[in-house]
């Protein structure tokens, strides 16, 4: 995956993500691990809805509970489908928005492209949205 347009805030959200899954006991990095990392790496978008790294950690483990172990790196966690399919549609996000540069909210915005998702149900959960359409509007 080519990672060169993302911002340094989002190289660092996504090397979260994975440490949560690890974390988790997780062996896929999903797309509700890209939200957590954004949540982990202190997105300001979220701050203003109530969202903070206790709340989405507790929301997380009530969505997915905990998994069998596995990985004791980042590093080898792999991504899902979904996940990669997100992370390639930030930068058609960035893009739509007139930036040249992926920045977290394009993260949070690609992954509510995918309703029903993981990463969407978490995301409509922690900002206590019932719509993506609504919380894609309060994200921009």
């Amino acid at each position: 995956m080519m990672f060169e347009s993302f911002t340094e805030r989002t190289v660092r959200a996504i090397v979260l993500a994975q440490e949560e899954a690890v974390r988790l006991g997780m062996d896929r990095v999903g797309t509700e691990m890209l939200v957590m990392g954004v949540v982990a790496e202190g997105s300001e978008l979220l701050q203003p809805l109530g969202v903070d790294l206790v709340r989405a950690r507790t929301e997380l483990e009530r969505l997915m509970g905990h998994g069998k172990g596995g990985a004791t790196s980042a590093n080898d966690v792999p991504f899902t489908t979904a996940s990669r399919k997100a992370l390639e549609d930030t930068v058609d996000c960035a893009r739509s928005l007139g930036s040249r540069a992926v920045d977290t909210s394009h993260v949070l915005l690609a992954v509510l492209q995918q309703e029903g998702g993981n990463g969407a149900t978490l995301l409509m959960r922690l900002c206590n949205s019932k719509s993506p359409k609504v919380l894609k509007s309060e994200l921009l």
